[in-house]
This record gives structure tokens, sequence and C-alpha cells, in this order.
């Protein structure tokens, strides 16, 4: 009994996590990083803590994605 109360917490606990996970769509080219920030902060609720330096040595982002995880988004911004 207590075997599948656990196996049945933990399948709960997993569908759960999926419905939270977000989705970004950007489409932009050459764009400074803190309005790509901005524009995940906008579509997804995550918060971006950065100071002026880094955004004055970051280079222009150009990325296009649709319905992609926030992992993967960023990803796609720091390739370069």
């Amino acid at each position: 009994m207590k075997i599948t109360a656990i196996l049945l917490l933990e399948v709960c606990l997993q569908v759960s996590a999926n419905g939270f996970s977000q989705s970004v769509t950007l489409k932009m080219e050459n764009a400074p990083l803190e309005k790509v920030f901005s524009e995940v902060e906008q579509q997804s609720g995550y918060s971006f803590v950065y100071t002026k330096d880094v955004l004055a040595r970051a280079k222009p982002v150009t990325v296009q994605l649709t319905n992609a995880n926030i992992g993967e988004t960023l990803n796609r911004c720091f390739t370069n």
C-alpha cells in the first residue's frame, strides 16, 4: 500500500511540473540582450538579474523561436 501511495504521489508531481512549464515565442533580429530579456520576462513571468556592465559587453541577439521552453530560449540567446 505504501509503494502504491508513493508512486501515485510521484506521478501527480510530475504532471504538475509539466503543467507549469513556460513556452516562449521570439522573433528578434540584432536586438539588444536587454530587449530579449524584457520580452522573455513578459511572456514567461521569469525575472532576470544582470548588471549594466554585462549588457554593455553583450552582442546583439538574433533569435527566432516558436513555443520554446525557457532553457532552449536562453541557450539560443547565449550561443554567440
